[in-house]
């Protein structure tokens, strides 16, 4: 008695689970690798920012605008606006 169609295509999705877990793990693994190796840093000027954000090429970057009296930062204020600039080319 042979292998029937169904059972090949049980076989297939099983398998294709099996792939896909593999691979979801090794992008968790790869995040986990990037958000131990995270840092912060406290820039002065805008060209420290683009030297910082050209460094990391290729890899996810975030950028946070903190103001520290607590205000929003708008892209008015000329660090804010220059960041607008330089992330838009």
């Amino acid at each position: 008695m042979g292998i029937r169609r169904k059972d090949l295509w049980r076989i297939g999705i099983l398998l294709i689970g099996i792939l896909a877990l593999l691979f979801l793990e090794q992008g968790r693994a790869r995040t986990r690798e990037i958000a131990n190796s995270a840092t912060i840093i406290d820039l002065q000027s805008i060209e420290e920012l683009q030297e910082a954000f050209n460094k990391d090429r290729g890899s996810p970057r975030l950028i946070l605008l903190l103001s520290p009296s607590g205000d929003i930062i708008s892209t008015t204020e000329p660090l804010a606006a220059d960041v607008a600039r330089l992330l838009n080319r």
